[in-house]
């Protein structure tokens, strides 16, 4: 499969692929076991002397338990995007901007918690994971669509090709 592609779609398909390996590992994780990363989140927070968030009175677990469900649905969106880019990065590098798009999103508005509203551990880290997650695959994806592009203008097409012969 790799050899109809140049070198840097290749290494775009296979970090593609190993971030969607990852997401997956952290949806599941997420899913099955949602307070442990909770209160891993919040013993970093406790290192770095920030907020807390409240909760539920005698236990360990935040108060609201929607944020599960929406964040595996996120998790899993993002692993969709990584597999389809991993198993044909030209036909579906389309896919990359919603990617890009969805983590500087949640960048930006962790960010924002960050600062203005709760110096929250999760915040801080989610504002530097995600800005991460987009810088590293917006640079794999344009070194990689600006390589499909100069491969596609290189190498003709089949059309092209026959013209050829019958001229």
């Amino acid at each position: 499969m790799d050899h109809n592609l140049s070198a840097p779609e290749i290494q775009f398909r296979k970090v593609m692929i190993a971030i969607g390996v990852l997401t997956l590992a952290l949806a599941g994780v997420l899913a099955v076991m949602p307070y442990v990363v909770v209160n891993l989140i919040n013993g970093i927070g406790d290192l770095l002397n920030l907020s807390q968030p409240a909760t539920i009175q005698g236990t360990d677990q935040p108060p609201d338990r929607m944020f599960v469900a929406i964040s595996v649905s996120f998790l899993l969106l993002m692993v969709y995007i990584c597999f389809a880019c991993g198993a044909n990065p030209r036909k579906n590098m389309r896919l990359v901007p919603i990617y890009i798009f969805t983590h500087l999103s949640n960048a930006i508005i962790a960010f924002v918690f960050f600062r203005f509203v709760a110096n929250y551990a999760s915040h801080l880290i989610l504002t530097i994971l995600d800005t991460t997650m987009a810088l590293v695959v917006t640079a794999m994806w344009l070194r990689a669509k600006s390589a499909a592009g100069n491969a596609t203008a290189v190498s003709p097409t089949v059309s092209e090709l026959s013209k050829t012969v019958e001229d």
